[in-house]
């Protein structure tokens, strides 16, 4: 039977649940995820002709809906039967000289998530087995036989590395962290088998040669250093171009008749500034522009698919509170009903709240602070109130920083109750 996720539209109709105003990037994304699930198929079937793995870098500014992405992913990853780690990369050590956890280890991770997803597509008891335990030889065929099946599912798994754009290297050399890291997912990208030491004693080699990268950064900056990759190559181009244009009428002429032209389409300096950031601002980065920011071009070799992601505009923001489960708005509307309260914001007041989280620059991640300064207080002074109470936040009150006004909740047979007038809930 064929895995329904070998379908971009599909994995994108999930997708699209949860992650707003980032069209282009979620269908890149599905499409690398769809056609890795195709390419596992695929491979199976034609183990001497495989096709080869796809990584991606997913750029995108803090609080645009990059881990939301994941999480969405993650959560289908037993209906997809791959599994999927999502890991921040500034937490591991690249090679066991340096201090701390072994990049190695989020196989590891890897590995115990396919074993929870064997289980739960088995129906086995997680409470009735033991702990995996990779001792191949010290078991029975129908144990060995399980084991590898999941072993074989890990190494088709998927791993997300977020805070990539926190492993650049340092231009001084100072210190090697960022290219010994780098180095280390170079040959993570192109395959590399791994013995590990697993939590029961036993060792187990893993092969990195089919499991999927996703690389995701923020890449504060990249902007600046696209500029003046294309304020260098337009130099470049007005230096091949310096030499005035002859003026050769038809005919005979001595050379000292002939007249240099001025060049009609000539722009000043500044005006060649002002093209240049305006070509860089409606371009997207470029595996060039990542290597410029500080990242080796063997890893971005390693890398062709890039998916970029866009800062929330203010309606943006507004549509992922009222639509999204996961939203700040419905987690605080959740927090208020497990108190037997009610919470309900008016459009001008998710509006105002959308338009503070934009002018913090961190989108959507700006969005529970703002509620939380907002709310604590009114939470804590209804945590001894058994009388079911609406609270109604407008704009005035977001505006003037206080908590909602308070009222009694009118009783009623069934439905939402809505704020007067136009109402978010």
């Amino acid at each position: 039977m064929a895995n329904e996720y070998e379908s971009a539209v599909r994995v994108k109709h999930e997708l699209d649940k949860f992650v707003r105003g980032q069209d282009e990037g979620t269908k890149r994304i599905a499409l690398a995820v769809a056609e890795h699930i195709q390419r596992l198929a695929y491979n199976q079937a034609h183990p001497d002709a495989p096709i080869k793995k796809e990584n991606i870098l997913v750029v995108g500014p803090t609080g645009c809906g990059k881990t939301e992405t994941f999480r969405c992913l993650r959560g289908l990853n037993a209906d997809m039967q791959v599994p999927i780690v999502m890991k921040p990369a500034n937490s591991y050590a690249p090679t066991k000289t340096w201090k701390g956890t072994p990049l190695e280890t989020i196989f590891e991770a890897l590995l115990k998530e396919a074993e929870k997803i064997y289980r739960e597509v088995n129906g086995e008891s997680v409470c009735d087995l033991p702990e995996i335990c990779f001792d191949l030889e010290a078991e029975n065929e129908a144990v060995k036989e399980r084991k590898q099946r999941i072993l074989e599912m890990a190494q088709h798994g998927i791993v997300m590395l977020d805070e990539f754009d926190k492993l650049t290297m340092t231009r001084d050399s100072s210190s090697s962290f960022g290219y010994d890291y780098q180095s280390t997912l170079l040959k993570m990208c192109e395959g590399e088998e791994y013995v590990m030491e697993m939590e029961d004693g036993s060792t187990q080699t893993f092969d990195t040669s089919d499991v999927m990268f996703i690389f995701v950064g923020a890449f504060a900056g990249l902007e600046k250093v696209m500029e003046e990759r294309d304020r260098e190559m337009a130099q470049e181009k007005k230096q091949t171009q310096e030499e005035p244009a002859l003026c050769r009428p038809i005919g005979f002429m001595r050379e000292s008749e002939v007249v240099a032209r001025p060049d009609p389409v000539a722009k000043t300096e500044a005006a060649q500034a002002a093209s240049v950031a305006a070509d860089t601002e409606h371009r997207e980065p470029t595996a060039d522009d990542i290597v410029a920011y500080g990242f080796l071009p063997e890893l971005l070799g390693r890398i062709p698919l890039i998916a970029v992601y866009h800062e929330l505009s203010v309606d943006l923001l507004c549509e992922i509170m009222r639509v999204c489960d996961t939203s700040a708005y419905k987690n605080m509307q959740h927090k208020f009903q497990a108190k037997g309260h009610e919470l309900v914001c008016d459009d001008d007041a998710l509006r105002e709240i959308a338009t503070r989280a934009r002018d913090l620059h961190k989108g959507a991640r700006a969005l529970e602070s703002i509620f939380s300064n907002l709310l604590y207080m009114t939470l804590d002074e209804l945590s001894d109130v058994q009388e079911p109470m609406l609270c109604r936040l407008t704009a005035a009150d977001v505006r003037a920083g206080r908590g909602p006004s308070l009222e009694k909740k009118p009783k009623r047979k069934g439905g939402i109750i809505c704020a007067r007038g136009k109402a978010a809930v």
